[in-house]
């Protein structure tokens, strides 16, 4: 077997030259200086990613206050001590007095962190929050490429450092919010539990719908993809939970589905610039006056049949991860209340959005237009179309990053609230997540041809099964 192991094929790296080759490479295969210098070269690129990471956040970054998270614990806190669940309120400038939100699920759920003071609360919620984030990059771009695994590490390091620049991620951490848990669940459940055809498939997505009802959108998911069984594990799961919770919790369930899931006041003023949902920008466009219920009713009715229609499309085509990213743009934009934290939905989406780029990069017309201009006029027919293909999901991903790694409302000089006399420009501008998640629903691509795919089996893996 030594033997074999030393007469393995040595690659070396002069001889990689392109995209494929990169991805295809395998480690073991590379003499040990090579390797040492590929090794320090990933992790230094590592490093520096999260670096910018971090800088950009001091710059566009929310305030860090866990405020969200402080919420949590103050009225788990005082309900453990025999106070209502929803008696608790924290005053914010902005928002007005705010408490707990959610189902007596999430509160059961929850409650274990009272046990802890709140700063290391606080920790272990951060280290969750990143965590996620890196298993939603994870699950995206393992549904997306075909990679070997240091291969597949490095981007998902990369891209994890990425999403840490986009607004919801980073506001998730900030507020201590649990979105980025939430998203995981609901992916885990799609990308691993379904695909492995596991009877528990379902759960994840019934467990988050029971904690916060947004996630019922991916009912709709399993509903165009035919997961029948799946849908029917989701209900139950969900029912079974909040069920368990009323009898745990009697009197805060009633006042839960009774009274506080009916009254949107109470998780803030609806016209907040961080309120990137239809009804948000409904409710910027017609202040000071409440939004037209009924004009919502319709923009929700043509988002949710345009993205299922789409979402149909992307399932008969394979794409799964396409399918699940319009899916969680529908539910922030049919949502009355969606903060940009919220929007954790645009990771996924922006991997779509690059490996289309990585992998359809027409480099041979580039290079062509590089050397003679003018040749941009007779371009035929498919080079046209494969240069268009490019470009329209190159300005799509410009445009999201623009728009969810700063802070717009900065940028463009907005107020928090009240839009009444400000103008349509200023209206639009407190908008433009809103108008990139309503284009990305109808914009993002399909998969196209994998350009990477999992490497063969090398002469030193080879050599091992032979031994």
């Amino acid at each position: 077997m030594a033997d074999r192991w030393h007469n393995a094929k040595v690659i070396e790296l002069g001889s990689i030259r392109s995209l494929q080759g990169w991805a295809n490479l395998d480690l073991r295969q590379l003499g040990i200086r090579h390797r040492t210098a590929v090794i320090t070269a990933a992790v230094l690129c590592i490093g520096a990613a999260f670096a910018i990471s971090y800088t950009v956040y001091r710059h566009f970054g929310a305030p860090r206050n866990e405020f969200d998270l402080r919420i949590y614990y103050s009225a788990l806190t005082d309900w453990r001590s025999g106070a209502d669940l929803y008696s608790y309120w924290k005053y914010d400038p902005v928002n007005g007095f705010l408490g707990f939100t959610y189902p007596p699920v999430a509160a059961i759920l929850m409650s274990p962190m009272t046990t802890l003071p709140i700063r290391p609360v606080v920790i272990v919620a951060s280290v969750a929050i990143f965590g996620s984030t890196v298993g939603l990059v994870l699950l995206s771009i393992r549904e997306r490429l075909r990679l070997g695994r240091p291969q597949l590490a490095f981007a998902t390091a990369l891209a994890a450092a990425g999403a840490c620049c986009l607004q919801p991620i980073s506001q998730t951490a900030a507020y201590g919010q649990v979105n980025t848990l939430l998203a995981l669940l609901v992916m885990f459940d799609i990308f691993v539990l379904s695909k492995r055809n596991s009877r528990w498939a379902g759960i994840g997505v019934g467990l988050a719908m029971a904690i916060k009802l947004t996630p019922a959108v991916f009912l709709l998911y399993l509903a165009l993809s035919g997961r029948w069984r799946m849908f029917r594990v989701a209900i139950l799961t969900a029912g079974a939970a909040t069920l368990a919770a009323a009898l745990c919790a009697p009197s805060a369930s009633w006042e839960y589905f009774t009274s506080r899931l009916w009254d949107s006041s109470r998780i803030g003023v609806l016209d907040n610039t961080a309120n990137q949902s239809i009804n948000g920008t409904l409710a910027r466009l017609s202040a000071p006056l409440p939004p037209d219920k009924l004009i919502w009713f319709l923009g929700v009715l043509v988002v949710v049949t345009i993205g299922s229609l789409r979402v149909r499309r992307a399932i008969v085509l394979g794409d799964a991860l396409l399918a699940v990213s319009i899916t969680g743009l529908v539910g922030v934009l049919v949502s009355p209340v969606s903060w940009i934290h919220h929007a954790v939905w645009v990771v996924p989406a922006m991997v779509v959005l690059m490996s289309r780029l990585v992998t359809s990069f027409p480099l041979d017309i580039f290079r062509r237009l590089a050397a003679d201009p003018a040749s941009v006029a007779r371009l035929n027919v498919m080079d046209g179309r494969r240069l268009r293909g490019w470009v329209g999901p190159a300005v799509l991903t410009v445009t999201g990053l623009l728009t969810f790694v700063l802070n717009t409302r900065n940028v463009f000089g907005l107020p928090d609230t009240h839009y009444e006399g400000l103008g349509i420009f200023t209206i639009l501008a407190g908008s433009v997540q809103t108008i990139w998640m309503l284009a990305a629903v109808l914009l993002l691509p399909s998969r196209q041809p994998r350009l990477v795919q999992r490497p063969a089996r090398t002469s030193v893996e080879a050599a091992r099964v032979q031994s």
